[in-house]
C-alpha cells in the first residue's frame, strides 16, 4: 500500500511538471509576457517533439519510481538507461535551443546513465535517491524555460 501511494504521489508531481513545461497562458495561467522564464521559440512541430520527449521522461520516471517501490534494481536501471538514450532532434532544432537548455539535458542524461550503470550490490534506496537528485535538473529546466510557438518564419503564433 505504501509503495502504491509513493508511486501515485510521484506520478502526480511529475504530471504537474509536464503541464508547466508546455508553458504559456493556457498551461500556467500566466500570460506569456508576464512569465519570467526564458522563451524557447519553436514551431508547433518542434514543440510536439519536445513534449513527446518530456512524456518519455515522465513515463521513465514513473517506471523508476515503481521499480524502486518494488525493490527491483534491475528494472530501475533499465528505465534509467532508456531515459539516458538521446532521441534524434529535428533538423535545425538544435540551433534554436539555448546552450544552457541543451546542457541541462546532457547533465540529466549523464545522471541517468550513471544510475543505469550502478553495480548489482547497490541498495535500491541509493538508486532511488540518485533518481530523485536527477529530477532537480528537470525542475531547474522547467523553472528556467517555456516554449513559445512561432511560425516556420519565426513569427509568434505558429
Amino acid at each position: 500500500m505504501r509503495a502504491t501511494l509513493f508511486v501515485m504521489a510521484g506520478s502526480a508531481i511529475l504530471a504537474a511538471g509536464m503541464a508547466i513545461a508546455t508553458s504559456g497562458h493556457a498551461q500556467t495561467g500566466v500570460p506569456d509576457d508576464a512569465d519570467p522564464r526564458t522563451p524557447i521559440r519553436l514551431t508547433a512541430e518542434e514543440q510536439r517533439h519536445i513534449v513527446e520527449t518530456m512524456r518519455i521522461f515522465l513515463s521513465g520516471s514513473q517506471a523508476i519510481m515503481e521499480a524502486g517501490s518494488e525493490g527491483d534494481l534491475d528494472r530501475l536501471r533499465e528505465a534509467a538507461a532508456e531515459m539516458a538514450t538521446p532521441r534524434p532532434m529535428m533538423p535545425g532544432m538544435g540551433a534554436r535551443l539555448p546552450d544552457s537548455f541543451r546542457g541541462m539535458g546532457q547533465v540529466l542524461r549523464e545522471d541517468l546513465a550513471a544510475i543505469a550503470a550502478l553495480p548489482d550490490r547497490t541498495p535500491v534506496a541509493e538508486a532511488q535517491a540518485a533518481a530523485a537528485s536527477a529530477m532537480y535538473t528537470c525542475i531547474a529546466c522547467h523553472d528556467s524555460y517555456r516554449v513559445e510557438v512561432v511560425s516556420s518564419r519565426g513569427e509568434p503564433g505558429g
